[in-house]
């Protein structure tokens, strides 16, 4: 309890201190107070984060200490579903970025492109290594890309001025 009144002590002098270095002149005094003030909290609140996680693991130990066989095994069943779930959502994410970018960089089915990554599709990490990737791979294979210019048409068909003598049935009986 003497504990407890010598706290209350302490914490009430060094609030009179801020309260008199905020009322100070303005000299600069007050910045230099306040600065002083505000590494000290700065530095309480480290103090107490680290001790709040501290007890938070101890909780947790004590949590998983008093747990039966069955509840651990249910715990590591969620566990693991979670994993998975996980997994499989971060490999469609990057799956559809692969495919944004095979999009952009004109390939002709960015449908594709995931699957001819391969496995290095899950090392694939951020934005820029997908990008490599992709131009990498159109690089290598250029046919993947889309044609990027008109191909050349070819009429078919008669070429030059049509024969208007006569029906097509007149002339193929002539010509036996």
């Amino acid at each position: 309890m003497s504990d407890t009144g010598a706290d209350t002590g302490a914490e009430d002098a060094q609030e009179s201190s801020v309260e008199e270095n905020a009322g100070g002149d303005e000299t600069g005094e007050s910045g230099a107070g306040l600065e002083n003030a505000l590494r000290r909290l700065k530095d309480e609140n480290k103090g107490l984060k680290s001790r709040l996680s501290s007890f938070e693991a101890q909780v947790e130990e004590d949590r998983k200490a008093s747990m039966t066989d069955h509840e651990k095994a249910l715990e590591e069943a969620r566990l693991a579903g979670f994993q998975e779930a996980t997994d499989s959502q971060r490999v469609e994410v990057l799956q559809a970025k692969v495919v944004a970018a095979a999009a952009a960089a004109g390939y002709a089915d960015p449908a594709d492109a995931p699957g001819l990554l391969g496995k290095g599709l899950s090392e694939l990490g951020d934005d820029k290594a997908i990008n490599s990737a992709v131009e990498s791979l159109a690089e290598k294979k250029p046919y993947l890309l889309a044609a990027r210019e008109k191909p050349p048409e070819f009429e078919q068909g008669q070429q030059g001025k049509t024969r208007t003598d006569g029906d097509w049935l007149r002339r193929t009986m002539l010509k036996r």
